[in-house]
């Protein structure tokens, strides 16, 4: 090519482009083009704003989920720490009608001591799934478990006054200060409404918490 021609050509690209750079700074500064570059901005900040409020809704409905599965099995411990109450109950009851008799019969004590073993083993068992519930599902386990321990050491000791009763009575003794044991309940029942009051004041603060929590906006949006 010869220097002359390429010389026009350069000078024709040159005005080409120039021409191209003023149609575009044109187009971007005409209305469609700010229109356009806005509904741009405006979407991708729509879009982004949308995933962070899916976002925590997600997050405040498990928190939600949460509490409530964890309510839950606080109210399941609280009905397996009602039935600990029961094995105080029934061993009461079985014991009450030798207390004051001066002879009982061989078979009659066979029973109640083979009756209030089984007690014991039930009781003990009971306080381990309570255990396990405290510590899993409560805010503060710590004093719990020593209420329900103290609890579970005074049915214990109750039980083992039966047996020792049993033992007394197949020996011919009238063991007035081991009857006295035995029917008087009122410490041990403080002990277990200690415990009681200790379970259901944290069944309180979950349930407020949970409550709480579905006021949120994201799970009072998504219960409505």
């Amino acid at each position: 090519m010869k220097p002359e021609e390429k010389k026009n050509e350069d000078q024709h690209s040159s005005r080409l482009s120039m021409i191209l750079d003023g149609d575009v700074w044109r187009l971007l500064n005409s209305k469609i083009a700010i229109l356009f570059l806005g509904a741009l901005v405006t979407g991708i900040g729509l879009f982004l704003y949308q995933q962070k409020e899916k976002r925590l809704e997600w997050q405040a409905q498990t928190r939600y989920t949460n509490l409530r599965f964890s309510l839950e099995k606080m109210k399941t411990c609280q009905e397996e720490f009602f039935a600990m109450k029961g094995y105080l109950n029934e061993a009461e009851y079985l014991v009450r009608p030798f207390l004051n008799q001066k002879e009982i019969d061989e078979q009659f004590l066979r029973k109640l001591d083979s009756e209030i073993e089984k007690l014991e083993s039930a009781a003990l068992r009971q306080h381990t799934n309570v255990a396990a519930l405290v510590s899993g599902y409560f805010r503060a386990p710590r004093t719990i478990h020593d209420e329900i321990e103290d609890y579970r050491d005074g049915l214990l000791e109750y039980l083992r006054n039966i047996r020792a009763f049993v033992e007394s009575k197949r020996q011919k003794h009238n063991d007035k200060e081991l009857m006295a044991k035995i029917q008087t309940l009122s410490d041990i029942e403080e002990i277990y409404n200690g415990a009681k009051r200790a379970i259901q004041r944290e069944l309180v603060a979950a349930t407020r918490q949970m409550e709480k929590q579905a006021g949120t906006p994201q799970i009072g949006g998504a219960h409505r």
